[in-house]
């Protein structure tokens, strides 16, 4: 192995587009998969229907089989130098994670072949859920390699969370539990929870990117400020969006 080399000055902040990791989430109906349509190198890897109002360039990833075959042409087409995309988005990330859990259940009964094995709390000790998770990060490690902006959209969900002081808050978040919803908010550089009302017959949609006690976000640097209000013009939204970038 090659001698370490310390550093001696600081890095400089990277701010590039391809370094980027997004985590959308928010209600139906409220945009979160319309708002990154307007790349022009934009791959969904579908993971559930609801594309259709979309013109975009989409594959299918409904099974962790066609998420392994899918993956390594990307990475075939990088190796050769023809890597088309600088934006994959994955939606959503709830149906990518379901096929992590029923992989998860096909290696517990491969591994546990004496066990009757119907749903991943079958697999002893509880090593199931270890198992979707370690898939889930390294399907999450696997992307960022690709060199390209990875977005993730999720469905949102009200949690009962008791604070330590024993009060109970309802914190809006991601709607996948456990240690893997954890992972997959901090793995985001920004987290743009989109909280929606009615104003009259108009929804209106902000961002957000700070957490508070009620409201799971981040935006890493500050770059997205929070209470970001989108217009009615997804297309607008999307382009300020991009220009904070390289």
């Amino acid at each position: 192995m090659s001698p370490v080399i310390l550093p001696t000055k600081k890095s400089e902040v990277d701010n590039r587009w391809i370094k980027q990791k997004t985590v959308i989430i928010g209600a139906p109906g409220c945009g979160k998969s319309t708002f990154p349509s307007f790349g022009e190198k934009t791959l969904y890897l579908q993971c559930e229907a609801g594309l259709n109002h979309l013109s975009v360039m989409k594959t299918p990833v409904t099974s962790w089989a066609e998420w392994e075959a899918t993956y390594a042409a990307l990475m075939q087409a990088k190796i050769k130098g023809e890597f088309p995309y600088d934006t994959i988005i994955v939606d959503t990330i709830d149906r990518f994670n379901d096929c992590a859990v029923q992989e998860a259940i096909d290696i517990g009964r491969n591994k546990y072949k004496g066990t009757e094995i119907n749903v991943i709390a079958d697999i002893p000790n509880g090593a199931g859920w270890g198992f979707a998770t370690d898939l889930l990060e390294n399907a999450l490690c696997k992307l960022e390699k690709l060199d390209c902006h990875v977005i993730i959209i999720g469905h949102l969900d009200r949690k009962e969370i008791k604070q330590p002081n024993g009060v109970s808050v309802h914190l809006q978040t991601i709607s996948i539990g456990g240690k893997t919803g954890r992972a997959i908010m901090s793995w985001g550089d920004n987290v743009l929870n989109i909280e929606t009302k009615m104003v009259g017959n108009v929804m209106k949609r902000v961002v957000r990117t700070v957490p508070t006690v009620s409201v799971d976000a981040k935006s890493r640097g500050n770059l997205i400020k929070d209470g970001w209000e989108w217009s009615s013009n997804d297309k607008e939204n999307y382009d300020k969006f991009r220009s904070l970038y390289k």
